[in-house]
């Protein structure tokens, strides 16, 4: 008998799929993997499985993929849209000024200073922005950051870190991105909302839900760098950056 050696589980979409059906009971048991389950059953499933995703995201639940990345800026240009990947920004940012390789602090605000503004079209040094959400032209949000002052020369560079969205999943062979930590959690929230297209008894669907939400509590408490307390400002999330979501004031 040979010890595990490996630590790099990570489950397929397919895996992840199979084994909600499973375990809400809409699929047999036993044999080789996925061989149990009705291939009929999992396009809604994989659908489901990218809604689930894309919630926790908008939620703030899996801010864990954190990059930092450069805008760099156009003399008399104050606003710019940032790549619909980005799904929050944190702050304070960094400009710094072209040619030089000292930065300065680029701090928030809210939507009441950007609109007491009297003349948003001053150059300068950029010393604040003001993040504002719209949509693409495929329906995804996105962020523009509009800077104080206006930025006076092309080739300054704000440095900023960005939220990245779990990416979607649209093959069944494609592992999501998300920490091994979130399977559960993903698997039995997946099978909770697969359930009542089942028609699955008030008691089974009930069950099947406080079990998905015990998961989710379970790893979101487990997060050491949010800690079981976190005082919030007004017009936040609980989740990272500006607050995004529901807009800043």
């Amino acid at each position: 008998m040979a010890l595990a050696s490996t630590t790099t589980y990570n489950a397929t979409a397919q895996r992840l799929i199979d084994l909600a059906l499973i375990d809400i009971g809409v699929a047999g048991q036993g044999g080789s993997q996925g061989a149990a389950v009705d291939a009929n059953l999992r396009p809604q499933a994989l659908d489901l499985l990218n809604i689930v995703l894309k919630e926790f995201d908008s939620l703030g639940m899996l801010t864990f993929d954190v990059q930092r990345r450069t805008q760099t800026l156009t003399a008399g240009v104050a606003s710019y849209t940032l790549s619909n990947d980005v799904t929050d920004v944190d702050d304070p940012m960094r400009y710094t000024q072209s040619g030089a390789t000292v930065g300065s602090q680029v701090t928030i605000m809210s939507r009441d200073e950007y609109m007491y503004q009297p003349d948003r079209t001053i150059q300068g040094p950029v010393y604040r922005f003001f993040p504002e959400n719209s949509f693409d032209a495929n329906g995804i949000q996105v962020i523009t950051l509009n800077l104080f002052p206006v930025p006076p020369n092309t080739g300054d560079t704000l440095e900023y870190a960005a939220a990245i969205r779990v990416k979607d999943v649209t093959d069944y062979g494609q592992t999501i991105g998300v920490p091994q930590k979130w399977l559960n959690a993903i698997t039995l929230t997946l099978g909770a909302r697969l359930a009542p297209s089942y028609s699955l008894g008030v008691d089974r669907l009930s069950y099947h839900n406080a079990r998905a939400k015990e998961a989710r509590d379970q790893v979101m408490n487990d997060n050491g760098e949010r800690g079981p307390v976190q005082l919030v400002p007004f017009g936040q999330t609980y989740g990272f950056g500006w607050g995004a979501r529901v807009g800043y004031r």
